[in-house]
């Protein structure tokens, strides 16, 4: 056996030293540029769960402010419909008083023709009747 071939340390002095250089101009800021991107990444992904909480805080508040409208407009719909309901019957009461007052009336004139048609056929009955007297005692 012999001295191995000196071009293999050769070749290994020169593999070293560019894996040096190389690592120091290649290397270094390609893995520096690797760990902002990484940095950056987390970050981003970070700030978008924070405001998807955020978004998801505020779905949850519109939600409940829907909700509250409609109960509200429940409530103004019902009170609506109350005071509407009491509006009607008001009106009911004062349209059937006004009819019965106008059904009195129409009674008192319907009484009052009624005295007047019976004063006439009694007027007319008599002078009928004293036609009659006179035509048959009469001749």
């Amino acid at each position: 056996m012999g001295l191995p071939d000196i071009t293999f340390f050769a070749q290994l002095i020169i593999f070293i030293i560019a894996v040096f250089f190389l690592g120091s101009l290649i290397f270094k800021p390609f893995l520096r540029l690797m760990q902002i991107r990484h940095e950056r990444i987390h970050g981003f992904m970070k700030a978008s769960e924070e405001k998807l909480q955020l978004a998801k805080q505020k779905e949850k508040e519109y939600i409940e402010a829907i909700e509250k409208s409609y109960r509200n407009f429940e409530s103004l719909t019902s009170q609506k419909l109350a005071q509407v309901e009491s509006e009607l019957k008001e009106k009911r009461i004062q349209f059937e008083k006004e009819n019965q007052k106008k059904l009195l009336e129409f009674r008192e004139q319907l009484h009052s023709i009624k005295n007047s048609v019976q004063k006439d056929l009694e007027q007319e009955s008599q002078s009928l009747g004293n036609l009659i007297a006179q035509k048959f005692l009469h001749p």
